[in-house]
């Protein structure tokens, strides 16, 4: 399941890389609100003309924190530093590059494929690198 967390959040900013080409890869691994609340954010970047960047070297990271299974459904924290840049697509521009260090809850199920994140809710957010309060 960690995978396929890792996986989702792979996919969602693949889709954010090129928002134009839309949200299709995200069927793989997200369902429900979640699916419906990423390609939401995907078609709202594409709408405004950006995309996401993440600058060389980058200090990205994912820590899952902890992971809880009951049958078919799943829950996990993971911490993550995301450096990503929101750019202009004509200009190039960046029109955001705050870093911030989030730790959040995640909820999975499995479906005939494997697992799929169908929730995701922010616990905290600090500007910078942190660590969760690891």
């Amino acid at each position: 399941m960690e995978r396929a967390y890792r996986s989702a959040i792979e996919a969602f900013e693949a889709s954010l890389m090129d928002p134009a080409a839309g949200s299709g890869r995200l069927d793989a691994w997200w369902a429900g609100p979640a699916l419906a609340s990423a390609a939401s954010e995907v078609n709202t970047w594409a709408g405004f003309g950006q995309q996401l960047r993440f600058p060389e070297p980058s200090q990205r990271s994912i820590e899952v924190l902890s992971v809880s299974v009951a049958a078919e459904e799943a829950s996990l924290r993971a911490c993550f530093v995301d450096d990503g840049q929101t750019v202009d697509v004509a200009t190039g521009g960046v029109l955001d590059s705050q870093v911030t260090t989030t730790l959040e809850d995640v909820e999975l199920r499995r479906n005939p494929t494997g697992w799929v994140v169908i929730g995701r809710s922010q616990v905290d957010e600090a500007r910078g690198v942190g660590t969760c309060g690891a």
